[in-house]
């Protein structure tokens, strides 16, 4: 009967993902302590995941504090939080009693720790960490292998200031890109004032096509506009850039609206201009316009529709609850259908609900994901 419960409980903290199911977490956790399941370490592992993922890290961390258990998975979860949300400091402290614990760090580790390490700028530990991540063979890991190289060349950059290098207009875009995946705003703004100081550099496309995405990953949207209208050169890149900016803010119709002035400018969309505007209406909830650009594809543009399209218009149809359509699509694919597009389909049957569809979907993940726990986590 307790392993049930305890079950229970478990499913129900794995539910509370959004901020708005705070309170049902807290609740649940009261639940836990009446009922005497606090030692339980997958119900402690669980709290700790969605406070974190609710950014109540105050509270996460008291669980963290007081499991008499920690396995790898905690101790991850409580790095990942401090870094996402900036305290590098507080992930370092972590980061250092998990070593003093004698413990190994695995592929999850070391990203969280590399962008505490950018953020606090410690090169001594950056470079110790990217010795391990050599050693303990985690370069294969796309996600370990990109923060190493963010870390490298955010110092590399302040080395070539430090020792007054001229900067060329290969290093710029490397650098503005760690800057923007690590949300480093006030260095990507220090590059950016050392662009504008070169009559070279301010004119080159590339370098401004990276500010753009740089500032809008940053949260700056206003700022990538900004850039953007200065520009005197647009080239696809920078529109596609522009676009995708639009998408990831959420703001769909001023992205469909800059596609349509793209095209009365005379340039055609690529594969991955049509991805990113597919996006924006997938993120804005526009049907209609979505619908009427993936038709284009094929008929405007005589391009064969991608599996990244199709993703972004099951994951848009799949939103909405026009889970018919959506399967439909993905059953008309000429390419085999991947695990991106079954996922997609999958995440609007969990929001509706609807099991029959869901099914289909979580099948064919579990075949083409067989080891990818998280599938078989969200189907139940």
């Amino acid at each position: 009967m307790s392993h049930k419960t305890a079950f229970y409980l478990s499913s129900l903290l794995r539910n509370c993902v959004p901020l708005s199911a705070i309170s049902q977490a807290k609740q649940t956790h009261a639940q836990i302590l009446v009922l005497g399941f606090l030692s339980n370490v997958t119900l402690q592992t669980d709290l700790l995941l969605v406070y974190s993922k609710c950014g109540v890290l105050q509270a996460a961390r008291q669980v963290f504090d007081k499991m008499s258990d920690r396995n790898m998975h905690s101790w991850n979860i409580m790095l990942a939080s401090y870094a996402q949300n900036f305290l590098c400091l507080d992930a370092l402290n972590v980061f250092d009693k998990f070593l003093k614990m004698g413990l190994r760090p695995d592929h999850y580790t070391m990203p969280p720790v590399f962008k505490a390490c950018v953020g606090t700028g410690d090169a001594y530990l950056g470079k110790m960490l990217h010795g391990w991540v050599v050693r303990l063979g985690f370069e294969e890991y796309v996600v370990v292998g990109r923060l190493a190289f963010m870390f490298d060349a955010l110092n590399y950059f302040r080395r070539m200031l430090s020792e007054g290098v001229n900067m060329d207009s290969m290093t710029i875009p490397s650098i503005l890109n760690a800057c923007g995946r690590e949300g480093d705003l006030m260095k990507g703004k220090e590059i950016h004032g050392q662009v504008v100081k070169s009559f070279i550099f301010n004119r080159d496309v590339a370098i401004s096509n990276s500010l753009i995405d740089m500032y809008a990953k940053c949260g700056c949207l206003h700022d990538s506009e900004k850039v953007f209208r200065n520009m005197r050169e647009l080239n696809l890149v920078t529109w596609t850039t522009m676009i995708s900016c639009y998408s990831v803010h959420g703001k769909g119709e001023d992205s469909l609206a800059l596609f349509k002035k793209m095209g009365d400018c005379g340039f055609k969309p690529n594969c991955i201009t049509l991805t990113a505007v597919l996006a924006s209406c997938s993120h804005s909830g526009l049907i209609d316009q979505g619908r009427r650009i993936f038709n284009s594809i094929s008929f405007d543009y005589g391009l064969e529709p991608s599996v990244e399209h199709h993703a972004c218009m099951v994951d848009l149809l799949g939103r909405f609850g026009h889970l018919e359509e959506a399967l439909g699509l993905v059953k008309n694919m000429k390419s085999v259908a991947t695990a991106s597009v079954w996922g997609a389909l999958l995440a609007g049957c969990m929001m509706h609900k609807n099991v029959e569809i869901g099914e289909v979907a979580a099948l064919q993940l579990f075949e083409l994901e067989p080891r990818n726990s998280s599938n078989y986590i969200s189907f139940v």
